[in-house]
């Protein structure tokens, strides 16, 4: 029989597993953002800058 922290435990170790997941994939996205902006202000005139 386990205790029943572990399985609390087990569900926090989860819940921080799904939100790290998402985070990751949101940091992914805005960083793919951040790249074509630089690309678009690097094809940019310099004047605009």
């Amino acid at each position: 029989m386990k205790p029943k922290s572990y399985s609390v435990y087990r569900h926090l170790g989860n819940q921080i597993y799904k939100t790290t997941k998402r985070t990751r994939l949101i940091k992914q996205k805005r960083s793919a953002n951040c790249w074509r902006n630089r690309i678009r202000s690097a094809s940019l005139p310099k004047a605009t800058n």
